[in-house]
């Protein structure tokens, strides 16, 4: 039997001319543990948990219970508005969620309620950080423009800035912004410029590194 999770131990690839569909062990599956793959692949696993609720509800007319969908939204951590002084680095605030919505239509199947600081355990509703999160809908919605057979690198470096200093390095959108910019150095490799490669590498690494912080183990390749 094969389920659905945002936190899968399978990785599906779809069956093409070449192959069968596949399906690749991520991690050690133990004896009797539920097989799970991901309904939202790609780039939307990175995803915070409304956006994933969201398309699964209107996809799949379901609600994810897994351990992820339940905890920490770790894909939406955003800085502290106290900046936490006695810390070395800005720590970042985790929507806790006291409540959920079921329904068909309604897209917001967990209604944001309470955020609180990792650190200084400071708690903050959405009026607190009201233009916080008005900014993180714009560099969100600048990432759901970027066309992945047009990049252009001027664009990406310019959003990825701008996300990096409003959001902080741990948001799904400076993990994704890192990915696009990775592969635009590796397909300018692939047409010859050697001086690229290196570019590549190191970001293709910082993307790896961002799916780490983010608590995603899947991979979630944009091209």
């Amino acid at each position: 039997k094969l389920a659905h999770s945002c936190e899968p131990n399978l990785f599906y690839i779809p069956a093409s001319d070449d192959h069968p569909c596949t399906f690749i062990a991520l991690r050690d599956i133990a004896h009797g543990e539920l097989l799970a793959f991901s309904y939202v692949g790609g780039p939307l696993l990175m995803r915070d948990h409304k956006h994933r609720q969201g398309r699964l509800l209107n996809s799949h007319l379901f609600r994810c219970c897994c351990r992820r969908c339940n905890g920490r939204d770790y894909s939406r951590q955003l800085p502290c508005p106290k900046q936490c002084v006695h810390s070395a680095t800005i720590e970042p605030l985790y929507l806790v969620r006291t409540g959920s919505i079921m329904s068909h239509t309604d897209a917001d199947v967990f209604p944001d309620t309470t955020w609180s600081c990792q650190n200084c355990r400071h708690p903050f509703n959405e009026v607190d950080i009201a233009g916080l999160l008005i900014d993180e809908t714009q560099i969100v919605e600048g990432c759901e423009s970027i066309d992945g057979n047009r990049l252009r690198y001027g664009d990406l470096q310019h959003l990825l800035q701008n996300a990096v200093a409003t959001l902080g390095h741990r948001h799904w959108t400076v993990v994704q912004l890192t990915a696009h910019i990775a592969t635009y150095f590796r397909l300018l490799t692939r047409s010859g410029a050697k001086t690229a490669f290196p570019f590549a590498v190191y970001l293709t690494l910082r993307y790896l590194q961002g799916l780490i912080d983010i608590r995603v183990e899947v991979p979630c390749v944009t091209n």
